[in-house]
C-alpha cells in the first residue's frame, strides 16, 4: 500500500508539472499508446466527465509549441520506468503481470507461485467424505464443494455465491450446502 502511495505521489508530481490532474494525465498517456489502445473513462458525475475530456484536450495544453503529445507521452513513461524500476523487488510469475512488465520496459525478477501439495484420504465404508471451499477476490465471492464416496467417486457436485463479502460466510455457505446435499 505504501507503494502505491509513492507511485501515486510521483504521478500527482508530474500531473502538476504538466498543469493537469493525475486522472487526465494518466488519460492522456493512454490515449499516445497506440492507435490500437483505447481508453474507456467511466464517471457518473459531470465535473469528472470535464476532467475526462480534458485530457483528450491535454496534449494541446502541454503542447507549447515545443513538445509534441508524442514526446510528453515518452517523457512521462521514462520517468515512470525509472521510478518503479526503483521500487519493485520481484512480481508474482503470472502471464498478465509479464505483459505489463514487458510493455512497459521493465526488467524484474518474477517470484514463481508457492506450490501447495494436497492429498485426498478416501472415507471409510458407508461414509461420504464433503470436501468444499469458499473464496472472496476482486471477481467476486463463491463457494463449491464436492461429495464423495468411500471409492472417490463424485456423488454430487455444486458451486453457488452469496451477497456476503466475508470469505469465512462463503466457507460456511459451502459447508452448508454440502450437508444438506449428503
Amino acid at each position: 500500500m505504501d507503494k502505491n502511495k509513492i507511485l501515486y505521489t510521483r504521478l500527482a508530481n508530474l500531473a502538476v508539472k504538466y498543469g493537469c490532474n493525475p486522472a487526465q494525465l494518466a488519460l492522456a498517456w493512454v490515449l499516445h499508446q497506440g492507435d490500437d489502445v483505447v481508453p474507456i473513462p467511466g464517471t457518473t458525475k459531470t465535473k469528472n466527465l470535464d476532467d475526462n475530456i480534458g485530457s483528450f484536450k491535454s496534449t494541446a495544453k502541454h503542447n507549447r509549441g515545443t513538445t509534441s503529445p508524442e514526446a510528453l507521452a515518452y517523457k512521462i513513461l521514462r520517468e515512470m520506468k525509472l521510478y518503479l524500476q526503483t521500487i519493485i523487488d520481484n512480481v508474482l510469475d503470472t502471464g498478465v503481470n509479464k505483459s505489463l512488465l514487458e510493455r512497459i520496459g521493465l526488467v524484474i525478477t518474477y517470484k514463481h507461485k508457492d506450490v501447495v501439495n494436497c492429498s485426498w484420504d478416501k472415507p471409510k465404508q458407508d461414509f461420504f467424505k464433503l470436501n468444499c471451499d469458499g473464496a472472496l477476490n476482486l471477481e467476486g465471492v463463491g463457494y463449491g464443494g464436492l461429495i464423495r464416496d468411500k471409492d472417490g467417486h463424485v456423488l454430487l457436485a455444486y458451486l453457488g455465491n452469496s451477497h456476503s463479502k466475508s470469505v469465512i460466510m462463503q466457507e460456511l455457505y459451502a459447508i452448508r450446502y454440502g450437508m444438506k446435499g449428503s
